[in-house]
């Protein structure tokens, strides 16, 4: 996982705002405490987990490791349109507005996040 820096992405209140909402999915999925939540949104933010950091709004582009992949069908850019738990799971487009599912370990491993307009 790569570390993300919310703060060059969010506004100060997107990125309070979204810690918030992330805490509570914690405190009502894994039945954490207010503050035991917190921490483990801090931590897994810092490591970049993107199980929690996915979310819609979000513009995904292709490592520049993965360009000699040439047509890769999948797109260079996605945007990430829907956050699916269970499976780990997005619901992105791509530039040509094409959905797909994809699973969020292959979004982690082969893009990086490079934008986002806060829609939640």
């Amino acid at each position: 996982m790569t570390p993300i820096a919310l703060e060059e992405l969010l506004t100060p209140y997107e990125e309070g705002r979204f810690r918030h909402l992330r805490t509570g999915e914690l405190m009502i999925q894994d039945r954490l405490g207010a503050l035991q939540a917190r921490r483990e949104v801090r931590r897994r933010l810092a490591e970049g987990d993107v199980t929690l950091l996915a979310s819609p709004g979000q513009l995904w582009t292709l490592r520049p490791e993965f360009d000699s992949l040439g047509d890769w069908p999948r797109g260079r850019t996605l945007e990430l349109v829907e956050r699916r738990t269970s499976p780990p799971a997005a619901l992105v487009a791509d530039e040509a507005g094409q959905e797909r599912e994809i699973r969020l370990t292959v979004l982690a491993e082969m893009y990086e996040l490079t934008a986002w307009r806060w829609t939640e």
